[in-house]
């Protein structure tokens, strides 16, 4: 009886912990109508721009926002002219458009120190409503972006985008125009073909095949919870499955915590709208994967996993559900790493390659016929990619996690300066390093801009 109390206390403090977890986030809307889209296009016709001025706030005017926004805000970072420099637009990910910064303070700040970059670039950024539906915000974009080029001579945009805005900005450029005025586009951990964590079913599966019955409770209300709140990455983003490794039959009802019904899963495979778009060799993708147990390309034996629960527990479960965002990503990590697949090639692990939120193979915009007939599995793998890349750059960073691009996070007891796995040549530096220099050796040519530096690296 006494051993029921406590089990029944044990579950109830997890589900508390969910709940303080997910109620720390602000309130969002899950789409835009056509209503609010036809009065967003609207606020896009600005007043002309004045000599040496721009008609777009200041970041410091944003402030801490709370309202939800309801089409493309542009701010500039600075009140600078823009001169003969390029426009430089940062787009944020998930939750962005409640920050202060939109998420880039400390990437914009980084960038601000470099003389050749300010005499090159000016930094503007967007901020959106990350709740919307994918094709609602593909449609505010395409205006958005053919505004700021409009304001500043037609000159072509280079865009830093994190996470799905990536996915949001790839489809504007659908549109011909849109892919005219956009020069480059930095894809940092972009989802392209979704995310195996943004389907139901087969996470679900996964929980059930792979954890005991209290790790399952744990888990099953951290998935319910979130992504009641957070739907359109259920709908918008899930997971294209052309590696073919969603299982066929799955477990969709989950009877917490004993028992779940099987249903067949629906073949939903489909391309993304950016596709069959000639936009690729305007991608620069930028990838990253966390060390775990599974990169060696087995999972490890369950003695050892039971040995070291409490560990795991205090170093990520509580964090996380303390909202911690790279505790999260090191449990997502894991979750992904430890998913049930089914394909010939790879019978043993998930996707033991990702940052916490995408797959290797989905962030490096992989060619569909390669998704197939790679297994990007392991570390040992990754020489598989470098004849399969066909963006404009590809670039695979290891032991980073979803966003250490725009924070610089890296693990406790390894290095700040990280290497670049599909180009090992290049000298080891810190992740916003990569990125300056990347931004400072641009082919683009535009009338005006200063010549690219060659810089040392550092």
């Amino acid at each position: 009886m006494h051993l029921k109390k406590r089990l029944g206390l044990l579950t109830l403090s997890l589900i508390a912990f969910q709940l303080l977890s997910i109620f720390q986030m602000p309130a969002i809307a899950d789409s835009i109508s056509d209503d609010a889209f036809k009065s967003a296009a609207a606020t896009l016709a600005l007043s002309p721009l004045k000599s040496g001025s721009s008609p777009y706030l200041c970041l410091n005017r944003l402030h801490r926002a709370r309202t939800v926004p309801v089409g493309v805000e542009i701010y500039q970072y600075d009140a600078s002219p823009l001169g003969g420099r390029q426009p430089l637009l940062f787009v944020h990910g998930l939750h962005g458009e409640f920050n202060p910064t939109l998420r880039w303070g400390k990437l914009a700040a980084f960038l601000q120190l470099d003389a050749a970059f300010r005499h090159r670039y000016k930094i503007y950024l967007a901020r959106y409503n990350t709740h919307a539906a994918l094709p609602s915000l593909e449609r505010l974009f395409r205006p958005a972006l053919l505004e700021l080029s409009d304001r500043h001579d037609r000159r072509p945009i280079v865009i830093v985008s994190l996470s799905i805005a990536g996915n949001v900005i790839v489809g504007a450029m659908a549109d011909a125009l849109v892919k005219e005025r956009v020069a480059r586009v930095l894809a940092l951990g972009v989802p392209a073909y979704g995310s195996p964590l943004f389907n139901a079913d087969w996470m679900q599966f996964s929980m059930w095949t792979r954890h005991s019955w209290l790790s399952r409770i744990d888990r099953y209300l951290s998935f319910k919870l979130y992504f009641a709140r957070h739907k359109n990455l259920l709908v918008d983003y899930q997971w294209s499955d052309l590696d073919g490794q969603k299982p066929p039959l799955v477990r969709c009802r989950f009877h917490l915590p004993l028992s779940s019904k099987l249903n067949p899963l629906a073949d939903d495979r489909s391309l993304p709208s950016w596709y069959k778009a000639d936009i690729k060799d305007k991608i620069w993708a930028y990838a990253g994967y966390e060390h775990s147990e599974f990169c060696g390309g087995r999972p490890p034996p369950r003695l050892l996993l039971y040995l070291t629960v409490p560990y795991s527990f205090f170093r990520t479960t509580i964090w996380t559900h303390c909202a911690c965002e790279h505790a999260a990503l090191r449990l997502l990590n894991h979750e992904m790493g430890e998913m049930v697949v089914d394909h010939p090639l790879n019978s043993r692990v998930g996707y033991a390659l990702n940052d916490g939120i995408t797959p290797v193979s989905s962030s490096l915009f992989l060619p569909v016929g390669m998704m197939s007939d790679l297994s990007i599995a392991t570390a040992g793998d990754i020489a598989k990619l470098r004849q399969s890349i066909t963006v404009g750059k590809a670039r695979l960073f290891e032991n980073i996690d979803h966003i250490s691009f725009i924070d610089g996070y890296h693990p406790l007891a390894s290095s700040k300066n990280v290497v670049d796995r599909l180009a090992e040549d290049e000298a080891r530096r810190p992740i916003f390093c990569w990125l300056r220099d990347d931004l400072m050796s641009s082919p683009e040519s535009v009338s005006g801009l200063a010549t690219p530096l060659v810089r040392p690296n550092d």
